[in-house]
C-alpha cells in the first residue's frame, strides 16, 4: 500500500497507512495541491498559479495570498515538504513511488485499455476499463468552481463516459449482459439525458429475454426528455421500442425450450461475435452485405449464426432463416420462398404493390386465395417477366424499411436460381438495411462452382465480408464439455477430450455427451472418408442409446436428407402418433433433432445424420426411400410440383427408376416456367440417367428423345450451342429422332444441329442440315404447319448470310416482312448494310432492343447480331445500350457462351472509348474462352481483335490473327465477312512497309469478292482503300473512275461512315 494516498475524485482527502494524514479544507489549499498534483511533470511558476488561484486580485496581492497558504500549508502538515518542492520562483510536486492518486489510477487505466485495445486484447481492454472505472468515485474536487478546475473536471469526465460507453459495448459484444446491463445503468446515472445509452439498455435488456424491463427503460427515457428537454425521444428510439412492444412474448418455458441442453451459450468465437456485431449495425444503418461464415464440418458455424440471429430477434427486430441441403431435389427459389413464409416477413407482403404481389405469388401460390384482386401471374416465357420477378422477390424481402436479417445456413448447397437472385438481391439492396447472413463448408466447393462465382463477384464488388472459424483451443473446449456435462472436467477428462476432439466444437459435444469416462468404442461401422473413425464412433455411441421407435424414426429422417415435418414423417415411418410424439422427444432432449423453421425438425448437424444413414444397411434403403416418396405423394397432392424433385431423387433410390424419370422431366419443366435453366438442364439430364439404365424399348427412347428435345434450349442458353454435351445430345437427337421421332421432333432436332454447325463456323454442314429441314417440309405438309415452313426458311437465310450468298438471303425475306416477329428475323439487318440498304438497317438497330422481351437466348442471338453490324458499320450509335443488355443478361442467366461474347463486345468498346490496351486483353481473354467451350470463332470476331490489335500498334499480332480468320473461313465455308478480311489485311500490309503490289492484288481480291456476293458497302470500303492506294501514286483518275460509279449506285444512308468516307475521298480527288 502507498505511503500516501490522495483522493481528488469526488471530494478530496489526504491518507496514510494509518489512517488520514490531516484534513485540508481550505479550498485555495484544496486547489494548489490539486493543480500541483496535476501536472508534477515539470515544475509550476509562482506568478502562474498565483494568477489562477486568485484572478480577481493584482498579481502582487495574488503572490501575497500563495505565501500565506503555503505558510498555513506548513503549519498544518509539517511534513509537505517531503512531498512537496518549494522553491523561490517555483513549486513541484515530487516524483515518488510510494504516493497514490486516484486521478493518475484512473488516466493509467485508461491508458492500458487503449493500449489491450491496439493489441486486440479485448479481456485485458475490458479488465483494464473496469479498473478505470473502479478509480473514478466522482467529478474531480466537486467544492471548486475555479476556471481551470472547471474545465479539467469536464476532460475527466468525458472521459468517464468513454470508458463506460466502450465497456458497455464490449460487454455487450461479448455476450456478457449482465455486466453490460450494470456499466450501462451507470451511464444514464451519470449522464440521464443520453438517448443512445436509453437504446442500448433497452438492446440489452431485450438479449436476455426481459423485454418487459426494456420496454419500462423506453418509458424512463421518454420521461426524462419530456420532462427535461420538452423534446420526445427520436426515431430511432420510437421504432426500436415498437419493435418490442410488436414482438411475440416469449414465455420462460418456451425460450429455455430453444436449444437442446448444452447449446444454452455460445463458448468461445469473441472476436468473431464482435465483428459480426459490427457488420449487424453497420447493415442497420443501411449499408447492406453479404456476411459469410467459412470453415469446416462441426466447426460452429451454424451456432455463430443462430447466435446473432437469436440476438438480433431480441431487439424486436426482423430475422428469418433456412438452409440448403445436400440432398437432391430443391426446388429453385425454395430458400427465398422459406424466408417469405417465415413470422417476420409473412405479414409485411400485404405492404407490396399488387404488381409485385402478383410476382410473389409465383413462389407462395397460396396468397392468391388470400388476395381474390390480385390476378393469377401470367407463366415465364419471356427475359422481361424474369427480372421483374426477381425484383418482386427483392422488393418483398425489403418492403419493411425496418432492419432485418436473413440467414441462409450451408450456402455450398444452394440452388443456382437461389445464388443468382442473391447478386440480384444485393445490387437491389444497395443503401437497405439488410445482412444477408451464409454459412459456408468451402471443402464442399469445386472449381467453377456457382458459389465460388457468386462470392467471387461480391468480392469485387465490395459486398461481401468472410469470417473464418477454426478449432476451439484448449481451455475454450474444456469450457464447452463442461457446459454439456454440467460440472467441471477432472484432469484425465481434459486429456482425453483434447486428444479426442482437436478443438471442433460438435465432436467436443458428441464426445462430453458420451459422459468422458473413457475412450470411445471404434468398433463401429465405417464410412470410409465420410467421418474420422474415432468421430464416426461418438455419434454412433450417441445413437445407440436411443430407444428402437427412435431409431426407427432416426433411419426413416435420414432418409428424407433435409428437413422434414411431422406429418411427412408419421406419413413415412407408419408409427402410431403416440410412438412417434415420444420418439421425437427422445431425440429431441437427446440433442440429435433440433426445431427447424415453424412446424417441422432436423439433425442438430448433418454429420449425424451421415453417420445415421450410413448404419442403414443397402437392403433396407430402397424400402424406406419407396415409402418416403409415396408418402411424399399422400401428403402434398396439392403442391405435387413443389416436391417433384424430391420425389424423384427418392424414386432412384427406391430403384424406380421410370417413376424417377418422370418425376425428374417434371421437375425440369417446373424450372423451365421459372426461367431457372441450369436447374432445368440438371433435371432433365437426371431423367435421361435414369432412362438410360432402363431396357432401351421403343417407348423408353421416345421419352428419350423427349427429353433431349427439351433440354436443349435449356443448354443452349447455359453454355450456347457448342458444349461437348450440347453437341453429343444433340447428335443423339437427330439419330433417335430418325429412328422413332415425329416429322415435327426430328425439324426440332436438326434446328439445333444446324445451330451447332453454325456457331462451329461449319457453315457448309449447317447449309445441309437446313436443307434436310427443308426437305421434311415437303415430304410431310400434313405434319408440319406453315410456321415451320417459314422458320426453315429463315434459317436458311441465316446459314446463306455466313456463307456470303447476300442475293439468296434477301430472296428467303422477300415478302415476309409481316412476319418481322420471328425469332430470326434481326438475321436480316445484317445482309441489309452489306447491301447497300444502311438507312434500313438503322432502322432495325434502333429497334433491336425490343426483342429483349422474346426468349433470353433469341434477345442474345438479336443483340450480338446488332453488334456484329454496328462494328460493321463503324458506328457507336447504338453500341453501349446494346452491350449492357448483353453483359447483365449473360450474367444472369449464367450464359456461359454469351458472357464471352458480351465480354468481346466490351473490350472493343473499350478501344473505342481510348482503353486500348485494356480492350484489347478483354477481347484476346474473350477470344480464348471460346476456343475452350469448342466454339468456331465468328471471322468478324477475330477481325474486331485485328482492329485492337492495330490501334494498339501490334501489326503483326493484327496480321496472324487476320490469316487465322482467313483460314477459319476457307475450311467452314463462312464468307460473308471474307472481303473485309482480306481489304484488312492490305491494310496492315501497307502500314508494316510491304510492297504495295501485295496490298493491291489483296484490294483487287476483296472487290471481287464484294462484287460476286452483291456487298455493295464491302465493295465500296475495298475501292476507297485502292483508290486510297493509286492516289499516292499519282494515279488519281483511276481512283475517282473506281471509287465514284460504286458510290453512285447508293440510294440511301449516305449519313454512314462508309458512304462519309467515300464521299470525302471524292472531294478530295475534285
Amino acid at each position: 500500500m502507498a505511503a500516501l494516498q490522495i483522493q481528488l475524485l469526488d471530494g478530496f482527502a489526504l491518507h496514510g497507512t494509518g489512517g488520514p494524514v490531516v484534513s485540508i479544507s481550505a479550498p485555495r489549499q484544496q486547489e494548489l495541491l490539486a493543480y500541483l498534483l496535476l501536472r508534477s511533470d515539470v515544475p509550476q511558476r509562482r506568478e502562474q498559479i498565483a494568477f489562477l488561484l486568485w484572478p480577481e486580485t493584482t498579481d502582487s496581492q495574488a503572490r501575497n495570498n500563495l505565501r500565506r497558504e503555503l505558510f498555513r500549508l506548513r503549519s498544518q502538515w509539517p511534513d509537505v515538504e517531503r512531498w512537496l518542492e518549494i522553491e523561490a520562483q517555483t513549486l513541484r510536486w515530487r516524483a515518488d513511488d510510494a504516493l497514490a492518486l486516484d486521478v493518475a489510477d484512473f488516466e493509467s487505466a485508461l491508458g492500458q485499455a487503449d493500449l489491450a485495445h491496439r493489441s486486440a486484447d479485448a479481456e485485458a481492454e475490458m479488465a483494464a476499463l473496469q479498473r478505470a472505472l473502479d478509480s473514478y468515485r466522482g467529478p474531480l474536487c466537486p467544492a471548486s468552481y475555479a476556471e481551470w478546475m472547471l474545465s479539467e473536471r469536464e476532460r475527466l469526465a468525458q472521459a468517464h463516459l468513454r470508458a463506460l460507453e466502450r465497456l458497455t459495448t464490449l460487454y455487450e459484444s461479448h455476450r456478457r449482459y449482465t455486466d453490460a446491463i450494470q456499466t450501462a445503468q451507470r451511464l444514464l446515472r451519470v449522464d440521464p439525458l443520453a438517448e443512445n445509452s436509453y437504446r442500448q439498455l433497452m438492446r440489452l435488456y431485450a438479449a436476455v429475454g426481459d423485454r418487459p424491463q426494456a420496454l419500462r427503460i423506453y418509458h424512463t427515457c421518454a420521461t426524462t426528455l419530456r420532462r427535461e428537454l420538452g423534446v420526445d425521444p427520436d426515431f430511432e428510439t420510437v421504432s426500436l421500442h415498437q419493435r418490442l412492444l410488436n414482438r411475440e412474448k416469449q414465455t420462460p418455458a418456451a425460450e429455455s425450450a430453444s436449444q437442446p441442453r448444452g447449446q444454452d451459450a455460445l463458448v468461445g468465437r469473441q472476436r468473431e461475435w464482435r465483428q459480426m456485431l459490427a457488420l449487424w449495425r453497420q447493415a442497420a444503418a443501411g449499408q447492406s452485405r453479404l456476411l459469410l461464415i467459412a470453415g469446416e464440418a462441426g466447426i460452429g458455424k451454424s451456432r455463430l449464426a443462430a447466435e446473432l440471429y437469436e440476438w438480433v430477434s431480441r431487439q424486436g427486430m426482423a430475422a428469418a432463416r433456412t438452409r440448403a441441403y445436400a440432398a437432391e431435389g430443391a426446388l429453385a427459389y425454395l430458400p427465398v420462398v422459406e424466408w417469405l413464409r417465415s413470422e417476420s416477413l409473412r405479414p409485411t407482403l400485404a405492404r407490396l404493390q399488387p404488381l409485385w404481389l402478383g410476382e410473389v405469388c409465383r413462389l407462395l401460390p397460396e396468397l392468391l386465395a388470400e388476395n381474390p384482386h390480385i390476378p393469377p401471374p401470367p407463366p415465364l416465357t419471356e427475359g422481361w417477366q424474369r427480372r421483374q420477378m426477381l425484383e418482386g422477390l427483392c422488393r418483398a424481402c425489403t418492403v419493411d424499411p425496418q432492419p432485418r436479417l436473413l440467414l441462409l445456413d450451408d450456402l455450398q448447397w444452394c440452388d443456382e436460381a437461389t445464388l443468382a437472385w442473391l447478386r440480384f438481391f444485393l445490387r437491389f439492396a444497395a443503401g437497405k438495411p439488410v445482412l444477408l447472413l451464409c454459412t459456408l463448408r468451402p471443402q464442399e466447393l469445386s472449381p467453377g462452382d456457382p458459389v465460388t462465382e457468386l462470392l467471387d463477384g461480391l468480392r469485387a464488388e465490395g459486398q461481401l465480408t468472410e469470417i473464418g472459424l477454426a478449432p476451439l483451443d484448449g481451455q475454450e473446449s474444456v469450457a464447452l464439455a463442461a457446459q454439456v456435462i454440467g460440472h467441471p472436467l477432472e484432469a484425465d477428462q481434459v486429456a482425453l477430450l483434447l486428444a479426442e476432439t482437436g478443438g471442433n466444437p460438435l465432436f467436443v459435444v458428441e464426445t462430453a455427451k458420451l459422459g468422458l469416462t473413457g475412450k470411445v468404442r471404434s468398433g463401429a461401422h465405417s464410412t470410409g472418408d465420410l467421418l474420422p473413425p474415432r468421430i464416426y464412433a461418438v455419434i454412433h455411441a450417441q445413437i445407440e442409446r436411443v430407444s428402437v421407435a427412435a431409431r426407427q424414426i432416426i433411419g426413416v429422417a435420414a432418409a428424407m436428407g433435409r428437413s422434414f415435418r411431422f406429418h411427412e414423417l408419421a406419413a413415412a415411418s407408419r408409427l402410431d402418433e403416440a410412438s412417434l410424439v415420444d420418439g421425437l422427444d427422445e431425440l429431441w432432449r437427446r440433442g440429435i433433432f433440433r426445431e427447424a423453421g415453424r412446424d417441422g425438425y432436423d439433425f442438430s448437424h448433418d454429420r449425424i445424420r451421415d453417420v445415421v444413414y450410413a448404419e442403414i444397411s443397402p437392403i433396407r434403403r430402397p424400402h424406406i426411400h419407396r415409402a418416403i416418396a409415396q408418402a411424399l405423394e399422400r401428403v402434398y397432392p396439392e403442391e405435387r410440383d413443389e416436391i417433384v424433385a424430391r420425389l424423384a431423387a427418392h424414386w432412384v433410390a427406391a430403384g424406380e427408376l421410370a417413376e424417377a424419370a418422370a418425376c425428374y422431366r417434371r421437375a425440369g419443366e417446373v424450372a423451365l416456367q421459372r426461367l431457372a435453366y441450369r436447374e432445368a438442364a440438371s433435371h432433365f439430364q437426371e431423367a435421361l440417367a435414369a432412362l438410360d439404365k432402363l431396357p432401351q424399348s421403343r417407348a423408353v427412347k421416345e421419352q428419350i428423345l423427349d427429353l433431349l428435345l427439351l433440354e436443349n434450349g435449356s443448354l443452349r442458353i447455359i453454355d450456347g450451342w457448342i458444349s461437348e454435351k450440347m453437341s453429343s445430345h444433340t447428335a443423339q437427337a437427330v439419330a433417335l429422332s430418325q429412328e422413332v421421332g415425329a416429322p415435327r421432333q426430328q425439324m426440332f432436332a436438326l434446328t439445333a444441329l444446324r445451330a451447332n454447325y453454325m456457331m462451329q463456323g461449319q457453315q457448309r454442314m449447317a447449309l445441309a442440315c437446313a436443307q434436310q429441314m427443308k426437305q421434311l417440309t415437303i415430304d410431310f405438309p400434313g405434319d408440319l404447319s406453315t410456321l415451320d415452313s417459314v422458320s426453315v426458311e429463315l434459317q436458311m437465310a441465316g446459314v446463306l448470310w455466313r456463307m456470303g450468298q447476300l442475293e439468296s438471303t434477301r430472296n428467303y425475306f422477300a415478302g415476309k416482312e409481316d412476319e418481322a416477329w420471328h425469332p430470326s428475323s434481326h438475321w436480316e439487318i445484317h445482309p441489309l448494310w452489306l447491301m447497300g440498304y444502311g438507312e434500313q438497317a438503322r432502322h432495325r438497330l434502333a429497334a433491336i432492343r425490343q426483342i429483349g422481351e422474346r426468349l433470353p437466348s433469341e434477345w442474345m442471338i438479336s443483340h450480338t447480331v446488332a453488334l456484329q453490324v454496328c462494328y460493321g458499320m463503324r458506328t457507336n450509335e447504338f453500341v453501349e445500350g446494346l452491350v449492357a443488355d448483353l453483359v447483365t443478361g449473360a450474367g444472369q442467366y449464367e450464359a456461359v457462351f454469351w458472357v464471352a461474347t458480351g465480354a468481346l463486345y466490351q473490350g472493343w468498346l473499350w478501344t473505342q472509348t481510348g482503353q486500348v490496351a485494356a480492350g484489347v486483353a478483354q477481347m484476346a481473354g474473350a477470344i480464348r474462352r471460346f476456343a475452350e467451350t469448342g466454339a468456331g470463332v465468328l471471322t468478324l470476331f477475330l477481325d474486331m481483335l485485328a482492329s485492337g490489335y492495330g490501334l494498339a500498334g501490334r501489326y503483326a499480332d493484327a496480321l496472324a490473327t487476320l490469316e487465322q480468320a482467313l483460314a477459319h473461313a476457307d475450311a467452314g465455308g463462312e464468307h460473308f465477312w471474307y472481303a473485309e478480311l482480306l481489304r484488312h489485311k492490305g491494310e496492315i500490309l501497307l502500314v508494316m512497309g510491304a510492297k504495295p503490289a501485295e496490298a493491291e492484288s489483296l484490294f483487287r481480291q476483296a472487290l471481287a469478292t464484294a462484287h460476286s456476293q452483291s456487298a455493295r458497302t464491302l465493295e465500296l470500303r475495298a475501292a476507297v482503300s485502292l483508290g486510297r492506294l493509286w492516289l499516292g501514286q499519282g494515279r488519281g483518275d483511276a481512283a475517282r473512275s473506281l471509287v465514284s460509279p460504286l458510290y453512285n449506285c447508293f440510294t440511301e444512308g449516305f449519313d454512314t461512315a462508309d458512304l462519309t468516307d467515300a464521299r470525302e475521298f471524292l472531294d478530295r480527288l475534285k
